[in-house]
């Protein structure tokens, strides 16, 4: 099997981590705890996704890079894991588009406007 693969899918999980990390020291306001919101829902919505897709007559025959196995026979610790990656190369395809596009014509609404009120 192709070593690259792995590690290259690997590697969008550690960088979608570092983000998450940022935000949470950056602090849970405003824009850290927006960007904290998006990263795990993205991980969220992505294994959601991928079990569908996995469950589902389309991706019953899909075999995921790095995975000997087509999706609907993955377990489900694997299925979570695709979920991560996929979500995860999401992301970073969208800082990547960003970083291009000075005009913020992609430009989407955050998430979450404020942290949630603190309780106690």
């Amino acid at each position: 099997m192709d070593t690259f693969t792995p590690f290259a899918l690997m590697s969008l999980v550690v960088f979608t981590l570092l983000n998450l990390v940022r935000y949470i020291r950056g602090g849970l306001t405003g824009q850290g705890w927006n960007g904290v919101v998006t990263i795990v829902a993205g991980w969220v919505i992505g294994s959601v996704a991928a079990w569908l897709f996995g469950e589902s007559d389309i991706g019953a025959g899909i075999t995921v890079p790095g995975f000997s196995m087509p999706l609907g026979d993955l377990r489900f610790a694997d299925v979570i894991l695709v979920g991560l990656v996929i979500a995860s190369g999401a992301g970073a395809f969208n800082e990547a588009t960003g970083a291009v596009d000075r005009s913020r014509s992609t430009a989407k609404p955050k998430l979450v406007q404020e942290p949630p009120p603190e309780m106690g």
